[in-house]
């Protein structure tokens, strides 16, 4: 503990700076890829289980580096949005987190090389739209179109490299376009609760290009039905099978999560429906998961990742919490 004039700023441990960055690289939202990997990975014939587990392990890294970077790079909007985020990395250090970021990137070029060219390239191009997300010259956040593009990458890098282990890569894939779609415009729900915080510092995202917040609701339920609607275009033209009707129903949670968020005017309530909608696309990516392997594999991960998302959130280990925003 270090006194700086009346102030007392705590120097965790090294284990304590740890466990601070484990909570800025957000493990709740590695669960995105690695689904989207073994949904992939699983349409082999043969499944190779060392496969599947080191394609998580890079997954797991490389969306913690992101989520790292993210933090860097958003420290003037996290003051207003997540002003805890700014005081952890205070205490973490600027030399530690960027040192923490590099080892994760370059841990997954290596670990890539093990699984092949084809894999390697997906994970190198996965690599540069993370890094590029947030960090300029190119900082595809900065424009909401690109943003929502770049963000989809997070389903779509790893389910292609699923299909690089079973050499079945395939761009016209529809599950690939469906899960991939789906992602690009839940990406508008993450940007609703930082609107106030993102507008006041002149953050133009899917959310801020609108004149205020709850036309940034209707436009984000709007988008959010557009998976649905290609949904049964696929099916109606045999693309998909008609197993995959039984997901339409789940269009009804983007109305319901509109209704909720445009009768709040609390930053915690919009923060706790940014919650809801993260849980809402993990059992969208899971319930297709198990239409299109009924299985018990797929019954087994379909139990073991809404687990490990009920200890990540018991423990703790994340960087949103719902608290109102920060104007001092």
């Amino acid at each position: 503990m270090v006194l700086m004039g009346q102030k007392f700023i705590f120097n965790p441990s090294i284990a304590g700076k740890l466990i601070l960055i484990l909570k800025i690289a957000r493990p709740r939202t590695w669960m995105f890829a690695n689904i989207s990997y073994l949904f992939a990975g699983l349409q082999g014939n043969r499944v190779v289980l060392w496969q599947l587990g080191l394609g998580i392990v890079i997954f797991s890294l490389l969306t913690g580096a992101t989520n790292m970077i993210n933090a860097y790079t958003d420290i003037e909007e996290d003051r207003i949005n997540n002003f805890f985020r700014v005081k952890w990395l205070t205490q973490i250090g600027s030399y530690n987190l960027i040192k923490a970021t590099v080892i994760a990137y370059l841990s997954v070029i290596v670990l890539s090389l093990i699984l092949g060219p084809s894999f390697t390239l997906i994970v190198v191009l996965a690599v540069l739209d993370s890094i590029f997300y947030s960090l300029p010259p190119l900082r595809f956040k900065k424009h909401p179109i690109i943003s929502l593009l770049s963000f989809s990458g997070a389903v779509g890098f790893p389910f292609l490299a699923g299909l690089a282990i079973i050499n079945k890569i395939d761009l016209y894939n529809p599950v690939f376009i469906l899960l991939t779609l789906f992602m690009m415009t839940y990406g508008t729900v993450k940007n609703i609760p930082d609107f106030i915080g993102d507008k006041l510092v002149g953050l133009k995202t899917s959310a801020t290009i609108f004149k205020n917040q709850k036309s940034a609701i209707i436009a984000s339920t709007v988008l959010l039905t557009i998976p649905y609607l290609s949904l049964i275009v696929f099916i109606g033209l045999n693309i998909l099978d008609k197993i995959y009707a039984f997901s339409i129903p789940l269009i009804v949670f983007p109305f319901c999560w509109a209704y909720v968020n445009l009768k709040t005017e609390k930053r915690e309530m919009s923060e706790r429906l940014h919650t809801y909608g993260f849980m809402y696309a993990i059992f969208f990516l899971l319930y297709t998961f198990l239409l299109t392997y009924p299985s018990i594999t797929s019954l087994t991960i379909t139990v073991i990742i809404p687990l490990t998302l009920f200890l990540i959130t018991k423990f703790s280990i994340d960087s949103r919490k719902e608290l109102p925003i920060n104007l001092n």
